[in-house]
């Protein structure tokens, strides 16, 4: 298993949660989360601090159902802001994936009206992100 490193100010405020995701639809939130945050849409400076932000918002959009298939779900770890937690309530995973394609379906949208289609981004974020001037 790997180590988790942390701050005590992390661990102060987030607890990480397992949460089946639709890797597919994660690989556009990520790819949403970015574009964004480069073309400041987003002031959230990083992927964890827009799902918090995403989970804020929109924990009141239609949950979205996992699907038993292997295939398509996986179980990620997510740093959850403490106070986030009860917005998840007693079906975490649903409302997590309902207030996230919210969120991503927002950026998409905003996107588009600039003449941008979000692709997707697949495998882990960047280390390092700009914003555009």
């Amino acid at each position: 298993m790997a180590r988790v490193q942390a701050s005590e100010e992390m661990l102060s405020r987030r607890v990480r949660k397992g949460i089946r995701v639709d890797l597919e639809a994660m690989d556009l939130a990520k790819g949403a989360w970015l574009w964004a945050y480069e073309n400041r849409v987003t002031d959230a400076p990083s992927f964890g601090d827009w799902v918090n932000e995403a989970i804020a918002r929109h924990h009141g959009a239609d949950p979205v159902e996992g699907k038993s298939s292997s295939e398509w779900m996986s179980a990620r770890m997510y740093w959850i802001d403490k106070d986030k937690l009860d917005l998840l309530g007693d079906n975490a995973g649903r409302v997590f994936r309902g207030a996230v394609a919210a969120a991503a379906e927002e950026i998409v949208t905003e996107a588009r009206t600039r003449g941008v289609e979000i692709r997707p981004l697949a495998g882990r974020l960047p280390s390092k992100v700009w914003r555009k001037s």
